[in-house]
């Protein structure tokens, strides 16, 4: 079983880390095992090197003569058992695929059109890797009219994050805005896999209050009370830290006897009240600190054992989403 070459590493200047992962790649080249060869590199970059960006697709392309790139940044990288997390990192794949089973595309240049073919005679738009900016304003529309263009309607991918605009995307070259991506034909033989997912609970919400990715009210109160309104929870029980509000508490004589008192608790002076709901406004607001993961693996029927990338990124707003980038979580917005 042939895999395919990756490395991943970190370092504060972008040229190190590229260096560091281009040398597990070519260390690779001869062990047995896995793919000597490349014609598709898959790139993916946190946020520290995002601004480096054309900077590395350069070095990508001198050091491997690798010419077609792609990918995106994202706040954190998972490779193979490492999390890289709002540090300066990187992680690549080279993909040795059929010349003619693949495409990079962009706004700049589209996917194959729907029925064309390859010259192998398969499917030329099978499926889609897809990396989208958040901040494109028609996104929905763009995914559904993409899915559309390859027809077994298959996309995955993710959406880029980041602290500073533009967000960049690889394809062959860096850019920002709309959708990016390789298109596969029916040729290679994917299997993709969903690591984590959300879907909407209510109607939406105004983020009013936040500090940086955290939300801390919505519509102005406690964001938890509010998650835990939409989900249901009996207002007794949301009233207070460790179960319903008439749960009997243990005296210290019944504790040492082994018997449950059946007095109430002593309710709590203002002032003890007033701390313990500062205490839980913190604990609840943190609690709904959400995050999507984002994930882009590839493997070829020549490569079943590829290795995966995953990259957090934050969400689009549909229903009741919460977008997880700083830039997005400010009050007045819709969650």
């Amino acid at each position: 079983m042939t895999r395919f070459r990756h490395g991943h590493a970190t370092h504060p200047d972008w040229r190190m880390a590229s260096e560091l992962a281009l040398a597990q790649i070519e260390g690779r080249r001869e062990t047995p095992g896995w793919s000597s060869g490349g014609n598709l590199g898959l790139v993916y970059l946190t946020a520290a090197l995002a601004p480096h960006a054309t900077e590395i697709v350069e070095l990508l392309v001198q050091r491997t003569g690798v010419e077609h790139w792609a990918g995106t940044c994202g706040h954190t990288v998972v490779a193979t058992g490492v999390e890289y997390d709002d540090e300066p990192a990187i992680a690549l794949m080279l993909c040795d695929l059929p010349d003619d089973g693949f495409q990079v595309f962009s706004g700049a240049t589209p996917p194959p059109p729907a029925g064309a073919h390859t010259s192998a005679g398969a499917v030329a738009a099978q499926s889609a890797l897809v990396h989208a900016d958040p901040s494109t304003p028609d996104l929905a529309e763009l995914v559904e009219d993409m899915a559309v263009k390859v027809s077994s309607g298959l996309l995955f991918g993710g959406i880029s994050s980041g602290r500073v605009a533009p967000l960049p995307q690889v394809a062959d070259r860096v850019l920002s805005g709309g959708l990016s991506g390789v298109v596969f034909s029916s040729e290679v033989d994917l299997r993709m896999r969903v690591t984590q997912g959300c879907s909407p609970l209510a109607g939406e919400h105004v983020i009013s209050a936040c500090s940086s990715n955290l939300i801390r009210t919505l519509d102005g109160r406690p964001a938890l009370d509010v998650l835990l309104a939409d989900l249901g929870v009996d207002e007794a029980v949301r009233a207070t830290r460790d179960g319903p509000a008439s749960s009997p508490s243990m005296s210290s004589s019944s504790q040492k006897s082994g018997e449950a008192s059946t007095a109430p608790a002593k309710p709590a002076s203002p002032a003890t009240g007033a701390m313990l709901a500062e205490e839980n406004s913190q604990r609840h607001s943190a609690a709904v600190s959400s995050t999507h993961a984002f994930m882009a693996s590839t493997f070829a029927r020549s490569c079943p054992g590829g290795a995966s990338l995953f990259m957090p990124a934050p969400t689009t707003r549909t229903e009741g989403y919460a977008r997880t980038s700083k830039r997005w979580h400010r009050p007045g917005h819709l969650w």
